[in-house]
């Protein structure tokens, strides 16, 4: 179940960077060939993720979590955007660091206060101490993430359906400008 969430996720990043992507670009003499290329790339990336082996998505997942949980334990607490952000993320989500609460032990803010930051106890704005913080189940954040694309995987299906039609149509007219400047090209030699 974790594989396939994590897939859902990363597939759901890979498509919106596509739609960022054609958002920022203008139109222009090779726009369609640019665009066609971030899609090839794009597509190498979506079959990469979808043919890993379940050895190499958990050995991902491991190094993810040793990745946050150090910097949780290193940065949260001190004036820096990634307080701000895990603040927002937990308080959006319901949810408390990346696994659960024991992801903030030795933060700044854990060695500071010796609380846990609010969210952890279902409070957002509140203190969290040991003995609360333990007695409510709030999930991690991650966790709640993967649920809430699962809910929503209807949605994201359907924008990935939207987005694969907008690539075979890119595919489609990028053969169509080969085609013609190919027949073009020969045609004066003849």
């Amino acid at each position: 179940k974790m594989c396939t969430g994590f897939l859902k996720v990363m597939m759901f990043i890979f498509n919106g960077a596509i739609f960022v992507k054609l958002l920022k670009s203008k139109p222009g003499p090779f726009w369609v060939l640019r665009f066609t290329d971030l899609i090839k790339k794009v597509i190498s990336l979506h079959d990469g993720l979808l043919f890993a082996s379940h050895s190499q998505v958990d050995e991902l997942f491991e190094e993810l979590e040793d990745d946050v949980k150090t910097a949780i334990q290193s940065k949260y607490g001190n004036p820096n955007d990634m307080t701000t952000l895990w603040d927002t993320a937990m308080k959006e989500f319901r949810c408390c660091g990346y696994k659960n609460y024991t992801d903030f032990d030795g933060s700044p803010f854990n060695q500071l206060k010796g609380e846990y930051p609010g969210p952890c106890c279902g409070t957002p704005d509140g203190k969290c101490s040991l003995t609360e913080v333990q007695q409510v189940d709030i999930p991690g954040c991650f966790t709640k993430l993967v649920t809430v694309l699962e809910d929503n995987s209807f949605i994201i299906a359907g924008v990935a359906f939207g987005i694969a039609a907008i690539e075979v149509h890119c595919y489609t007219i990028c053969f169509g400008v080969f085609s013609s400047c190919f027949n073009i090209f020969f045609a004066s030699y003849t």
